[in-house]
């Protein structure tokens, strides 16, 4: 029988090889059919992540418009609190009502300190933050002093926080992209 095997081994490593080569060729059927597969699962695993995308960026979009309107908005405030006949016109009022005033502008200017509309831009935040102190020093020292001494330094300091909140409107609000700051449709795309 070893004789016969080695008279046919030829035959037997034909046989092996053949059938090695066919193997060879299924596994490689196999790897293309699930190739093929895995191509289609990731092309709708493509597009589920980009209609998430779109998803999230639509949420952020409407998360910005929120913060947008919410921080143009407290602007609308702090300026309804300034006496419409100017600055120089705190001179006249009551120490009281000095207080209060200072103590609304302060309590509308911390309302926005934490809008990412805000913090996004350096220079406004840094301007609306000396706003918030300017407010927050001119109603402890109308606390402890008389208005009557201080008459020079409550009307810089009204026009103080009128010049940053200003400052922000007009960097953030008159040149927005999102609406107009009187609350009309944006600017045409070009």
């Amino acid at each position: 029988m070893i004789e016969w095997l080695q008279n046919n081994k030829i035959f037997f490593e034909t046989i092996a090889a053949t059938l090695l080569s066919i193997m060879a060729i299924i596994i490689a059927v196999v790897q293309i059919v699930i190739a093929t597969k895995q191509t289609k699962l990731v092309e709708i695993q493509t597009r589920i992540a980009q209609r998430q995308f779109e998803r999230e960026e639509r949420l952020a979009k409407v998360e910005s418009t929120a913060n947008w309107g919410d921080l143009r908005n407290a602007m609308w405030n702090i300026l309804d609190q300034l006496p419409p006949t100017g600055i120089e016109t705190i001179r006249s009022m009551p120490q009281e009502h000095q207080l209060s005033l200072f103590k609304k502008l302060r309590t509308l200017l911390d309302s926005q300190i934490k809008n990412p509309v805000l913090i996004e831009n350096k220079q406004c935040l840094g301007h609306w933050r000396n706003a918030i102190s300017s407010a927050k020093t001119m109603a402890d020292i109308l606390s402890r002093t008389k208005a009557a001494e201080m008459q020079d330094v409550i009307v810089v300091s009204a026009g103080g926080i009128l010049k940053d909140v200003m400052y922000v409107w007009e960097k953030l609000i008159l040149d927005s992209d999102e609406v107009s700051a009187t609350g009309g449709r944006p600017k045409a795309e070009e």
